[in-house]
């Protein structure tokens, strides 16, 4: 997750972060559903469009579970 830190150094002040189509991977992925796990201030997040399996979405959906601020979360054609 240090990676999607150093690429968001302000993340923990945005609130909505759409990553559409940019072939988004399980690496990219797995560390984003690591920070949504702590980051109180996202309410939207787009991940459609990429390249994300199972393995990831599993990891997404139980960020979703402990985060409150979490709104929406898309993940369409992935």
């Amino acid at each position: 997750d240090l990676s999607l830190q150093l690429l968001f150094p302000h993340l923990d002040r945005i609130c909505c972060l759409s990553l559409v189509g940019l072939n988004i991977n399980d690496t990219i992925g797995m560390a984003l559903a690591s920070i949504l796990k702590e980051n109180r201030s996202l309410a939207i997040v787009d991940l459609s469009r990429n390249k994300l399996t199972n393995a990831t979405m599993d990891a997404l959906m139980e960020a979703v579970d402990t985060n409150l601020s979490l709104k929406r979360l898309y993940l369409d054609h992935n």
